[in-house]
């Protein structure tokens, strides 16, 4: 039996969701997990404990084709490793090259403390981003990421490695384009504001990960803390978080991935749907 610790940050649910198939399928084979969110260990400036979990595993939304810089925040904290092992499962909208490299400074940052990032997977369950989804796609996904991830855990316990290589030009393109969205992020954060339908509930002061919401004397101030994860927008009740020049980034109707999943479509028809170009080879090979 091994001990295994999922970190992760999920921004409008959909890592979330991966994490907790994970945990279900190392349990199953008779392993110990604990989930853990990466925003509690930082708003409440708690204690990392990786060092009591045999295997660690970070979760984390592909951002801008990057990883979020909470997640580094995280890493930052973390105990050198002494060899620990480390698995690597991110969700994006789309699952190509372009995304492939998203983990390479997460795993240079990780290694340099010491830990052996051996397993390192890319999966897709729905998109919050600029296109949604049709809802049978997303159930699609959802079926299709249940096999998946056994997969991927029956073989992290297994000892096996594995790695995702864009090849060398997309690589280091993708690099150049993280370092600098790195930085462009944070501003896009400030692009948002609150709209008159807001009733000072609190809730996206209280929900913000990063703590990058404050009420000042009842007005909203956006700082450059933000890691651009939608929740703000897609969780308020009254829809009065919104973009003012990016408003194409939050999608129509908004994004509840829980409620997708309920409903009672299930995915088998997929006729006159447009679906992402990733789709058919996605759900047709489990090694994807």
């Amino acid at each position: 039996m091994k001990k295994i610790g999922i970190y992760y940050f999920s921004g409008t649910g959909n890592t979330e969701i991966i994490a907790e198939m994970a945990r279900k399928e190392f349990e199953e084979t008779g392993n110990a997990v604990e989930l853990i969110r990466i925003e509690d260990i930082l708003k409440n400036g708690l204690d990392t404990g990786v060092s009591g979990f045999d295997i660690i595993g970070i979760g984390n939304p592909v951002i801008g084709f990057g990883t979020p810089d909470i997640v580094f925040q995280f890493i930052r904290m973390m105990p050198c490793g002494g060899g620990k092992n480390v698995f690597l499962l991110k969700t994006a909208g789309g699952v190509g090259a372009g995304n492939y490299p998203s983990s390479r400074p997460v795993i240079r940052k990780l290694k340099r403390k010491g830990y052996d990032v051996c397993y390192d997977r890319l999966l897709s369950l729905g998109s919050n981003w600029v296109v949604k989804f049709d809802e049978r796609i997303t159930k699609r996904l959802y079926e299709a990421d249940q096999k998946k991830v056994k997969t991927a855990c029956a073989e992290i316990i297994a000892g096996k490695r594995r790695t995702q290589n864009a090849g060398k030009i997309v690589t280091i393109l993708m690099e150049a384009i993280m370092f600098i969205d790195h930085f462009i992020m944070r501003f896009i954060g400030l692009d948002l504001h609150a709209t008159k339908e807001c009733n000072q509930c609190g809730l996206c002061v209280q929900n913000c990960p990063v703590e990058n919401i404050t009420d000042k004397k009842g007005n909203l101030h956006f700082s450059l803390k933000c890691n651009c994860c939608m929740r703000c927008v897609y969780t308020c009740p009254h829809g009065a978080i919104r973009f003012r020049i990016f408003s194409f980034f939050s999608v129509r109707g908004g994004y509840n991935i829980r409620k997708i999943l309920k409903t009672d479509n299930d995915g088998s028809d997929l006729s006159g749907v447009w679906k992402p170009p990733f789709l058919d080879e996605y759900l047709k090979n489990d090694d994807m």
